[in-house]
């Protein structure tokens, strides 16, 4: 079951198509009575107009999900900051969705949330990086003592630092397939190639141990 949640007919619609087909989808334009919605129907996704009076900030989302922790809430037509973004994730959204995206990448990010995903816009990445590096260094340092010999960047080759050292700073694989002039297809290969050397599995570990070795760097040899 999917949960629509919003005042206007043209937010809705949009959502009811792009969830055709994956179950039963409800609309609802509640004020009081939404959290008891939520927790008696269990939804599998709850899909939230931003417009909504009880969607428009970060501490409404954590009173609503208190007592249905479980069920994913999902933020649509939001033009947040990369910070507010951040907050409405921390309160425990699954995804903020700008509602200038096309409708074959809403439904991407419907996939992501409803296989246990997150989705974080691009803009927030970067931010996400530098957060998830500072309270996560100790545990980068733990890593890379434990596993002296994969965690060196000397280990790549030019090109796939070149690509390491672009995901350290945020940018898709798309970005970085501009930027270098390849094809998504070679970003993805070099990708696999650096997770292999480097002993990481993803690329957000690939850039909090980029980030690491770059302060590592800095503080070794000052400017």
């Amino acid at each position: 079951m999917f949960i629509i949640v919003s005042q206007r007919q043209e937010f809705t619609q949009t959502w009811k198509s792009l969830l055709a087909g994956r179950g039963n989808v409800v609309w609802y334009d509640p004020l009081s009575d939404l959290k008891k919605i939520i927790n008696d129907s269990r939804p599998e996704l709850v899909v939230a107009d931003f417009h909504h009076p009880a969607f428009r900030a970060p501490e409404k989302i954590a009173a609503l999900r208190q007592g249905g922790a479980k069920t994913r809430i999902l933020l649509g037509s939001t033009q947040c900051d990369a910070q507010k973004e951040l907050a409405f994730l921390a309160a425990g959204v699954v995804g903020c969705c700008d509602e200038r995206l096309r409708p074959e990448d809403l439904a991407k990010v419907i996939g992501v949330v409803l296989h246990d995903g997150i989705w974080v816009s691009p803009a927030a990445i970067p931010l996400l990086i530098n957060r998830l590096h500072s309270s996560a260094a100790k545990l980068a340092a733990e890593s890379r003592a434990e596993a002296p010999a994969s965690g060196n960047l000397a280990l790549l080759s030019p090109r796939e630092r070149e690509v390491a050292r672009m995901v350290g700073k945020g940018a898709s694989n798309r970005d970085i397939a501009s930027a270098m002039n390849i094809t998504d297809r070679t970003v993805k290969a070099h990708l696999s190639a650096i997770f292999a050397k480097l002993g990481v599995s993803d690329r957000l570990q690939l850039a909090l141990r980029v980030r690491g070795e770059q302060k590592a760097a800095a503080t070794t040899y000052p400017a």
